[in-house]
């Protein structure tokens, strides 16, 4: 029997955001968290576990998972996190952040800037008792409301820094109460606006972290392949019937004298 060697085989031709393997050695992708196939540390499970090496080998399986920051769209206090980083932007993109979002505090009013694959500024939301109510601070400073002024944000609360907060059926989010709601002015800027209606969403900011997947992910066959379990060979001759010459029958004569498993039988 003869082997021939296969004849190389050229890189995929992957799109740029996918990481499926590779043909050659090459290094990880610097914007991805890369799980490669095998066994586990114990050697008990087989799966996708977190890649640590510096080249990835040629012919190999790998899972790539995004790294960095992501954002879940908040649409009702019940998927609300308490003391957790959020982003106020105009826009919701199909569940990701689009338009423009929400920056510091300047002169009674949040600066706007386009979203863009840049982090945004962050704003922590802070759960006031068991109301449906928010304290929101950003990186130095907390927002509030004046009761004298109803245009105007003021820094570190001039006189409530408490905002009531809901959402309605599409998602957006209403921060204030009495129609004076925090709104994008389709200009450079957010602020206080008498409007019954919002154009801001919510947004959880979330940052992704590798030691989370230290579990790896498991493979398991959802269904039956068709494929029995293994059985142990037998012994050869296991079961046949022989004529006194040795010749192998079809089964055990009618009569007369026949060997099976090593023994003379007679049938009668």
């Amino acid at each position: 029997m003869f082997f021939q060697r296969p004849p190389p085989v050229e890189k995929p031709d992957y799109a740029d955001d996918l990481f499926k393997g590779t043909a050659e050695r090459v290094t990880p992708p610097a914007n991805a968290h890369i799980l490669g196939l095998g066994y586990s540390n114990d050697k008990t499970a087989f799966g996708f576990y977190p890649f640590v090496g510096e080249y990835i080998a040629a012919n190999r399986a790998y899972l790539t998972l995004p790294k960095g920051a992501t954002y879940r769209l908040i649409t009702s206090m019940e998927n609300f996190v308490n003391d957790a980083q959020y982003i106020l932007v105009t826009e919701n993109n199909d569940g990701q952040p689009a338009g423009y979002y929400a920056g510091e505090f300047e002169t009674n009013k949040l600066k706007a800037y386009p979203v863009t694959d840049e982090e945004p500024y962050l704003w922590t939301f802070t759960r006031v008792g068991s109301q449906d109510e928010v304290r929101i601070k950003g990186e130095e400073e907390s927002i509030g409301l004046s009761f004298d002024d109803d245009y105007n944000l003021y820094q570190n609360g001039l006189d409530t820094d408490e905002w009531p907060i809901r959402f309605d059926e599409q998602g957006h989010c209403f921060l204030g109460e009495n129609d004076r709601y925090i709104d994008y002015n389709k200009s450079d800027r957010f602020d206080i606006y008498l409007t019954q209606i919002t154009s801001v969403y919510l947004f959880l900011h979330e940052e992704v972290d590798a030691s989370s997947q230290a579990a790896g992910y498991a493979l398991r066959l959802e269904r039956p392949v068709g494929i029995g379990g293994a059985r142990g060979a037998e012994a050869p001759g296991a079961g046949a019937v022989y004529d006194l010459r040795g010749r192998r029958l079809e089964g055990r004569p009618a009569r007369g004298l026949y060997i099976e498993a090593g023994a003379v039988r007679l049938a009668r």
